[in-house]
Parts: C-alpha cells; sequence; structure tokens
C-alpha cells in the first residue's frame, strides 16, 4: 500500500546560522576541491576561493507544515539575478532534525542576507545570520568533491 505524501501547506524559516569551520576541515576541502601539492600562487589562490566557498555557507534551519510534508529541495533556492535558474544554489546536506515538528536543516552557499529565500510555497524572508546554535554544533560540513 502507498501512501500519498502531503503538499506543503506552510514553511518558516527558523533560522540562518553562520558556519564556522575549523582549521582541519578548512585543509580537507581545500585538499578535495583543489589538490594536494599546490605551492606558491597556485596555494594562494585555492586557499582565497575556499575561503569565498565557506564566507558565504549557511546552515539554515526551516520548519514545514504538515510535518509529514515531503520537501522538493530543487525548489528551495535564492534566485540570482542574470543566473539561469539552473545554476542557482540549492540545499546541500538536508536533515530532518525534528520530525514531529517538520524542522529541517540545511547547507545552503552564497546565502545573500538580504534577499529572500525561494521555496515550494513562495518566497519567505531570511532572518538575521546568528551564531551556531549548540543543538547544530555537530552538524558537519562535507565539501564536494
Amino acid at each position: 500500500m502507498t501512501v500519498d505524501m502531503l503538499p506543503v501547506m506552510d514553511l518558516r524559516v527558523i533560522g540562518v546560522h553562520h558556519y564556522e569551520c575549523s582549521a582541519t576541515d578548512f585543509d580537507g576541502a581545500l585538499e578535495i576541491m583543489w589538490r594536494s601539492g599546490l605551492s606558491g600562487h597556485e596555494l594562494e589562490r585555492a586557499r582565497a576561493q575556499t575561503r569565498e566557498h565557506f564566507d558565504g555557507l549557511r546552515l539554515i534551519v526551516i520548519q514545514v507544515v504538515p510535518a509529514e510534508t515531503e520537501i522538493d529541495w530543487s525548489c528551495v533556492s535564492q534566485p540570482v539575478q542574470g543566473v539561469d535558474r539552473s545554476n542557482w544554489q540549492v540545499p546541500y546536506d538536508e536533515e530532518l532534525i525534528d520530525p514531529l515538528r517538520g524542522h529541517w536543516a540545511f547547507f545552503l552557499h552564497f546565502v545573500d542576507s538580504g534577499r529572500a529565500l525561494l521555496t515550494p510555497v513562495g518566497e519567505r524572508v531570511l532572518p538575521s545570520v546568528t551564531p551556531l546554535p549548540e543543538y547544530l554544533v555537530k552538524k558537519k560540513y562535507d565539501p564536494p568533491g
């Protein structure tokens, strides 16, 4: 027997948090995103681009209603004017952190706090960026590679 998934009726952005990567995580990302053995100008350029990669990274927490809703994550993004929608950032490493209340956490790159988040139920204003709360400290970012 199959159960039909409920459509998203509402979506609320609970928090937008700055993600601070450790020096070890930064070095690991540098190696994954680039390669080991870089030196000189190549290493500095790779470090600068890896820093940029993390500077705009945010850990976002949302609540969906009803809680058991299945989300089409490709519909969650932040529009970038002049950029094709297929190149907009979408959530990464989505995790259901509170099933009873429908709370999800995910990473999103290059977040602009002054622009709304596009969702399956329309645009949602982002709250101010805050430090990572204690309950999310264990959520670690794994760089693509």
